[in-house]
C-alpha cells in the first residue's frame, strides 16, 4: 500500500516513482489542496501522468515561497 493524507504534487511525484512496486495506491492528497505550490503533475480520468522535466518533474509556482532560489 502506498498512500498519503494531504500532500503537494512534489510528494505525489516522488511516490509515483515507487507506485509500480505497490499493490494498492492512494495518491490523491494534492487534489485536496486549495492551491498546490507545485505544477507539472497531471491527473486525467484516474491516471497520473508524470512530467518529462528532469528530477521529479515538478516546479514551484512563481508565487510559492518554495520558488525563492536566490539566483
Amino acid at each position: 500500500m502506498l498512500g498519503c493524507m494531504v500532500e503537494s504534487s512534489l510528494g505525489i511525484a516522488a511516490a509515483l516513482h515507487l507506485a509500480p512496486l505497490a499493490d494498492w495506491i492512494d495518491l490523491d492528497g494534492n487534489l485536496l489542496l486549495a492551491r498546490d505550490p507545485f505544477t507539472g503533475l497531471t491527473h486525467e480520468r484516474g491516471i497520473w501522468r508524470l512530467p518529462t522535466l528532469p528530477g521529479l518533474g515538478v516546479e514551484a509556482r512563481a508565487e510559492s515561497p518554495m520558488s525563492a532560489r536566490g539566483d
